[in-house]
């Protein structure tokens, strides 16, 4: 398979890391497609990183994006963690040294997603996630 996952009973949730290469959308897609989304917002950053897991700094696609910026699914995007000289393209990832990038979407790179308990409601055929976090 394309991911290796690991769960934690502490948060309730399971991160994957794929480590197929794709673009931004195409990592979106996947992670929408076989978990919940790409991982999003800070808690669920932080939450991986403390984990012990050696992969947190790496560079990966995380579910941030520049329209204005916001979280793939929704989360509160209050603080930023930005590397100096960013932000300045439109799809962020994680680096070596733990802080945030922008690259081209159109890049390849791996990416995390995560799986969280979540139930859909439908209102004026709009989709609204609401994630349960502990």
């Amino acid at each position: 398979g394309l991911s290796q996952g690991w769960s934690s009973t502490r948060i309730g949730k399971t991160f994957h890391i794929i480590d197929t290469v794709m673009t931004w959308l195409d990592a979106q897609s996947y992670c929408r497609e076989h978990h919940t989304d790409l991982i999003s917002g800070v808690k669920q950053l932080e939450d991986f990183k403390t984990q012990g897991q050696n992969d947190a700094n790496r560079i990966f696609w995380i579910g941030l994006f520049r329209d204005c910026w916001s979280w793939s699914d929704g989360s509160s995007f209050s603080f930023r963690s930005w590397d100096k000289d960013e932000p300045k393209k439109t799809c962020a990832m994680t680096t070596s040294n733990g802080k945030w990038s922008s690259a081209d979407c159109d890049e390849r790179k791996p990416f995390f997603c995560y799986n969280g308990e979540f139930i859909r409601s439908l209102s004026n055929g709009t989709v609204h996630l609401h994630l349960f976090n502990d």
